[in-house]
């Protein structure tokens, strides 16, 4: 092989090399871009998680004065459930920091129970007809969790009486503790759980049964068929 020849193959190696590692860089930062980019969204989303609870605690002591008005108490509860939903957005996120969002669900179920207490004292010294029911899941072995979740949010769209509030019973909450030993919950592993009105349900119940353990309205078509186009 002629110097030419070899020169040649030097300059090749040399571009294939050169374009390879501009490649790699370019994908490095690409990557490294798009990640601060989800990183910053993560942040904000949480930031705007926490500035929505404090605002909900602010709400809680207005109520408080005066507990018999419904418009302020069904603009709360809309309000619980949309943090609610802010929440699982936060919990399904790629990059989310698992402690950070165990401390969110801990200091959302405590909002959940204050939001619980006050339902039922404007259930008893207002005479309003609210459903309540405290649902217990877990993100570990339970096939059907997912399920009841629909089926709640299902029935809650038809029955705007109905009050849900949802409970990982992973995450360690002294205050979640004591509502558990409250009704006497102590196997965990059947799940979902149910307690509505005061009383105690284990496992998966369609929205028929749900309707029938509620005392709703039958004239209203809550077919768990339904649930598809919710």
């Amino acid at each position: 092989m002629n110097d030419d020849a070899i020169k040649t193959d030097k300059m090749k190696y040399t571009a294939v090399f050169a374009i390879t590692t501009l490649i790699f860089v370019i994908g490095f930062l690409l990557g490294s871009y798009a990640s601060g980019v989800k990183a910053d969204k993560l942040n904000m989303l949480e930031q705007e998680f926490r500035s929505d609870i404090m605002a909900l605690e602010l709400q809680y002591e207005i109520i408080k004065e005066n507990p018999c008005d419904s418009i302020s108490v069904a603009g709360l509860n809309e309000q619980l459930y949309v943090l609610g939903a802010k929440l699982t957005h936060l919990e399904n996120a790629e990059g989310e920091n698992p402690q950070t969002i165990n401390h969110l669900k801990s200091y959302y179920s405590i909002l959940q129970i204050r939001h619980w207490l006050i339902t039922r004292k404007i259930t008893i010294s207002c005479d309003t007809p609210f459903k309540t029911a405290l649902y217990f899941y877990s993100n570990k072995n339970c096939d059907n969790c997912d399920k009841q979740g629909y089926v709640l949010t299902f029935l809650r769209r038809k029955y705007p009486q109905i009050r849900t509030y949802t409970f990982d019973v992973d995450v360690n909450n002294v205050a979640l503790d004591s509502l558990k030993e409250l009704y006497g919950i102590e196997n965990e592993e059947v799940l979902p759980i149910l307690i509505i009105d005061g009383d105690v349900h284990y496992g998966f119940k369609d929205s028929d049964e749900l309707v029938k353990i509620m005392d709703l309205d039958i004239s209203v078509n809550v077919s768990t068929t339904n649930l598809s186009n919710t």
